[in-house]
């Protein structure tokens, strides 16, 4: 019977798309559209779900495969198409061999003069199905896709958001990519924090020569493999990786290299020096190196071998606690509200590196929420090394939540000053509670304790029976400080509500709440963290069981592109928009709640010690440091992409408060806003 649904259900499939062109094979269908020529099916044929990890909604000048800035010349019965811009002219060839489906894009300069191509000028679309708008059964309905813009040694691949295998993989079998942008339409979702946008893959630049042709094929296949952890499966293959690509001063980056084919001859270098490597006596495709820095900052090391060429980004930190006691002054001297006769006086604010001013604002830019952080940090700094004028500022900052933000006794937490709390936000429960943890391991001062606990209190309260998850919540390490304190009734109360808050989430399930945005990894690495610490304060097995399949949603958002950026990070789509002075969407990474997978690698490895557990975390949080500046400054992220563009189509729509624009990226956001619970969690944990 289910043989026969089935059946069903796939012919149907067929039908719906019966006047375009599809290919078939037991493991992979693709459909193209026989007026444009873009790809608009791709599907497992063995998936349950029949999932198309093309976003549907990405049509004619938007679809898959298209180039931007080319007009379309034909497409033939056969599928190729042919397009020009200028002299230069597009052919298009796609094909599907066994369960191997390739996309081959050339352009071919007919002009009398050299033509320069790069990201500035050629982009292929290709929009994925990474579209995360409620709906039912979403979590195996949309992807999260990986790109690695890797020069000769490029690839992607596709998880689906349930964490179920196989996945979509991506070779770049000729060619070279040098980078990618995000084409992000404002018509497609009613909340931006749902939609990525669309990839838009470059080139590494290069000159075309009058009658020369650029060649980027695309080889896609369902797999169980990911190319960041085995080497491609094609010829020409190359695979550049390090152990790790954030160290210490001092501290070798060790790394190795493989390839798909024999070579006599490589170079490493870095900066134009070279570095020293070992091929492998067993298997002389291979090769290990290492390289040790004397001095922070960013590197890129280069790898050269049968005319390949590819690279990665590493980054060397100074040690935690030297970006932690510089991060805590820079906020006291540049951060803290100052004017006595301002009601947000002593308050930790956002700072703007370029104008040197301080910024004010609501909601996200206010002097609550997120930005407790520095407070935190602060006070974690202060228990390193004591610090009169630190001191100072962090007293002052508390006087200003005690008045504006927290009340005392009733233990509210308020989102705006003025002890406001028109909209209630139960995340800011979690972040005060930290903020008053950590004012008791400064002073000892049992009414920090107090605060602390009854603010968690408050905040299970408040969302009990729909399994909110928080960000930074430290219930575990609360309670055994009040068991130490002999605070017993207060210490059962927090008991109480942390496991039937662990219940509650081995009720739900996979079923997802989140009061701002659709879904995102920290929705299941939270989960975790919430069984675990229920596992800690009751010591039953049951709230361990469902975190091997949390897990495997987790590492569905963990690439290892080797680059200390998005290494093992997840791709925040939102945040700059919210958080940062940009105001643009487009991958985010770092940003702050990339780190708390550090953390909850850094949980496990409490009660359940694994040398994977341990180096996962130190990765992710050291990779996550990169926000912070020498001179103490911290940036709330990263805009990963060469370039974002926001627009509408045209009929369509805005369906958001979403501005259309376009930001360049590579780049670092000017504003200090909420990173914070980076350094808080690399602190706790490194």
């Amino acid at each position: 019977m289910k043989l026969f649904l089935f059946a069903l259900t796939f012919l149907f499939a067929l039908a719906v798309f019966a006047e375009e062109r599809t290919f078939t094979s037991e493991n992979f269908l693709a459909s193209v559209d026989p007026e444009t020529g873009a790809t608009t099916q791709i599907v497992n044929p063995k998936d349950p779900f029949l999932m198309n990890w093309i976003d549907e909604k990405a049509q004619g000048p938007l679809g898959w495969g298209t180039v931007e800035g080319f007009q379309l010349q034909s497409v033939s019965p056969d599928g190729e198409v042919r397009a020009t811009r200028g002299p230069l002219a597009l052919t298009i060839r796609k094909s599907l061999d066994g369960d191997r489906w390739t996309e081959a894009y050339e352009v071919k300069n007919e002009g009398p003069a050299d033509c320069e191509l790069g990201p500035q000028n050629f982009g292929i679309r290709f929009p994925y199905a990474c579209n995360f708008t409620r709906r039912e059964n979403m979590l195996s309905l949309a992807c999260n896709t990986h790109v690695w813009c890797g020069g000769d040694a490029s690839w992607l691949y596709s998880t689906k958001l349930d964490g179920s295998r196989p996945f979509l993989v991506c070779w770049v079998t000729e060619g070279s990519l040098g980078d990618y942008s995000i084409s992000y339409d404002c018509s497609q979702t009613k909340n931006g924090s749902w939609y990525r946008g669309a990839l838009v893959l470059h080139p590494t630049p290069c000159k075309l020569k009058p009658g020369e042709t650029l060649r980027l094929t695309f080889v896609y296949s369902f797999s169980d493999e990911k190319p960041d952890e085995t080497l491609p499966k094609h010829a020409g293959a190359v695979r550049f990786a390090a152990e790790k690509y954030s160290v210490g001063i001092g501290e070798p980056v060790r790394g190795s290299v493989e390839t798909a084919f024999d070579w006599e001859s490589a170079e490493i270098s870095v900066d134009g020096k070279p570095v020293p490597f070992q091929r492998d006596a067993q298997n002389p495709k291979k090769a290990a190196w290492e390289v040790v820095f004397d001095s922070p900052g960013a590197r890129e090391i280069r790898l050269a071998v049968n005319g390949k060429k590819t690279l990665m980004r590493v980054n060397v930190l100074e040690p935690v606690e030297t970006i932690l006691q510089r991060r805590a002054r820079f906020i006291a001297e540049h951060q803290q509200i100052m004017d006595p006769n301002s009601p947000n006086y002593g308050a930790y604010v956002i700072y703007d590196r370029v104008s040197g001013q301080q910024v004010v604002g609501a909601g996200d830019h206010n002097v609550g929420r997120e930005r407790l952080s520095m407070g935190c940090v602060v006070a974690q700094a202060l228990q390193q090394k004591m610090d009169p004028e630190l001191m100072k500022s962090l007293r002052l900052h508390r006087e200003f939540i005690e008045r504006e933000m927290f009340d005392p006794e009733t233990k509210m937490v308020f989102n705006e000053p003025g002890r406001n709390n028109q909209w209630k936000r139960a995340y800011n429960f979690p972040w005060m509670s930290d903020y008053y943890l950590e004012w008791y391991k400064l002073t000892k001062e049992r009414k920090c304790l107090e605060h602390a606990a009854g603010i968690l209190l408050n905040y299970y309260r408040i969302i009990d029976g729909v399994a909110h998850e928080a960000p930074c919540i430290e219930a575990a390490e609360i309670y055994r400080l009040l068991v130490q304190e002999q605070m017993t009734e207060t210490a059962d109360a927090l008991k109480a509500a942390v496991l039937r808050h662990g219940d509650l989430v081995l009720e739900k399930g996979v079923d997802h709440y989140s009061a701002e945005v659709s879904y995102t990894q920290g929705t299941f690495l939270l989960k975790i963290i919430s069984l675990v610490h229920a596992y800690q304060l009751s010591g039953e097995a049951k709230y361990l069981e469902p975190i091997p399949a949390f897990l495997k949603n987790v590492e569905g958002f963990c690439g290892q592109q080797p680059d200390f950026h998005v290494n093992l990070l997840a791709v925040r789509y939102w945040d700059l928009f919210w958080f940062g002075k940009m105001r643009i969407f487009g991958d985010t990474q770092p940003q702050w709640l990339c780190a708390l997978s550090g953390e909850m690698y850094g949980v496990l490895n409490q009660i359940d010690p694994k040398p994977e557990y341990c180096a996962l975390s130190e990765r992710i949080l050291q990779n996550n440091l990169c926000v912070y500046f020498p001179d103490g400054f911290a940036s709330c992220g990263y805009l990963v992409p060469f370039h974002v563009k926001q627009f509408v189509p045209d009929g369509e729509t805005k369906k958001f408060a979403v501005p259309t624009g376009e930001a360049d990226g590579k780049r670092f956001d000017d504003w200090a806003n909420d990173q914070d619970w980076t350094l808080y969690y690399a602190a706790k944990f490194l």
